[in-house]
This record gives C-alpha cells, sequence and structure tokens, in this order.
C-alpha cells in the first residue's frame, strides 16, 4: 500500500528514489535473506567524513573473508559531488560578500570621520596647542567613531534578525528547486559566526578608521586657529 509522497527537491532523487520494505526488493531482486545492494551508514555532524570513510573502509577490509570488487566504501561526497561543489561555490560567494560590504563600510566611516575632522580643525589645533600629542587626539575621534560604529552595527543587527526571522517561518522570499534545490532561502541562526562576524567587522572598521591619524598629525595648531 502507498503510504505517502515525500518531495526533496531533487529531481534524481523524486524520480528514482522509494522507501518500501526491504523484503520487498529482495523478494523482486530474488536476493537472499540477508542480500542488500548498499548499506548506508550515518555519522555525527561533527564527525569528519574523510576519517570515518577511512574508518568504515578499514572495517570492511578486515572483515573480508576474500576479495570482492562490488564491495567499495562511498562517501556522500563523492555520490553528490555536484551539491557539495555548489555549497563550496556559495561559501566563497560569502566570503567575497562580506569583504566588499566591509570594505564599503570602512571608507564610508572614513568619509564621516573625516567630516568630523575638518568640522573640528580648530579644536584640535586647539588641543595640540595645549600639550595633547597626536596619538591622544586621534584617541578622542577613535572614541567617537567608536560609539557610531557600535550604533549603526546595533541597528543593523536588530533590522537583519527581524527580516531573518520573518523569512524563517513565513518563507517570503522563494526559490527555483530546479536550480537551487530548495524552494525557499533557508536561514539557520549560527550564533557563534554571527558574533563572530560583528566581532571581526568591528575590529577591521576601526583598523582602517585609524588611518585618519595621518590627518591629525599634519594639521598645525598656528594654521588651524588662524583658520578659526
Amino acid at each position: 500500500d502507498l503510504c505517502g509522497l515525500f518531495d526533496a527537491q531533487l529531481e534524481d532523487i523524486d524520480k528514482s528514489f522509494a522507501v518500501i520494505d526491504i523484503r520487498q526488493v529482495r523478494r523482486l531482486n530474488g536476493w537472499s535473506r540477508m542480500g542488500t545492494s548498499s548499506i548506508e551508514v550515518r555519522i555525527p555532524p561533527r564527525a569528519g567524513i574523510d576519517a570515518s570513510v577511512a574508518a568504515v573502509d578499514d572495517l570492511v577490509t578486515d572483515r573480508m573473508t576474500d576479495h570482492d570488487p562490488s564491495l567499495f566504501v562511498l562517501s556522500v561526497k563523492r555520490i553528490f559531488a555536484h551539491l557539495f561543489d555548489w555549497l563550496a561555490l556559495l561559501d566563497l560567494n560569502v566570503v567575497m560578500i562580506l569583504a566588499l560590504m566591509m570594505a564599503v563600510a570602512g571608507f564610508n566611516m572614513i568619509s564621516c570621520l573625516l567630516i568630523i575632522l575638518f568640522r573640528n580643525i580648530s579644536t584640535i589645533g586647539i588641543l595640540k596647542s595645549l600639550g595633547m600629542t597626536n596619538r591622544a587626539v586621534s584617541g578622542v575621534f577613535l572614541r567617537k567613531a567608536a560609539a557610531l560604529v557600535g550604533k549603526g552595527m546595533l541597528v543593523g543587527n536588530a533590522i537583519a534578525l527581524i527580516l531573518c526571522v520573518i523569512q524563517k517561518y513565513l518563507h517570503v522570499i522563494k526559490l527555483d528547486p530546479a536550480n537551487y534545490f530548495v524552494s525557499y532561502v533557508p536561514i539557520d541562526f549560527n550564533w557563534p559566526q554571527i558574533i563572530a562576524v560583528n566581532v571581526i567587522s568591528f575590529v577591521v572598521i576601526m583598523l582602517i578608521l585609524s588611518l585618519t591619524s595621518i590627518f591629525v598629525s599634519r594639521v598645525s595648531p598656528a594654521v588651524s586657529m588662524k583658520v578659526d
């Protein structure tokens, strides 16, 4: 009896894969009571695929009484190599997008900080004339920039999390399963990665902003006070 249908979003599997009683398969193929064409071994997510394949292969080799060329071990990476290649390409795209976003954010913050410095050029001159070092003056403006970056990241994270929650439960953005193997954009809240991206972004942006100390070092107290 037919119990139900499934949709794996994979055309090859949907057309040729069925879940049935193994006794029916043995009867149709004329196999023995213990006969089977393959055995699927599932491993924990943290276990390495290559190491597990090597361990199973060694176990199979040790248990064989004679060499049987039809008995071999394959990993899911080899069976679905095209899927793993596609996922690796997606990972590369993510790295490139994050790098571009951090570069754009860094240059935008440099522009913002330079505007603040130009507006306070006379203040910089006064502070330097009172004996403050270039490093101390740069620290004042970098702390102000850090506050702006932190506030922007908090707002950005809040908006991003709201949009991700909406997508996770409502599936607003759809995809073509024939091309992407899924019918909608999946969302996974990996908190260690989210925190790491935020920390790295903040550090990289602050390192880029530290380049503005070159501008502070070139400000002459006498000239800046005359300009004022």
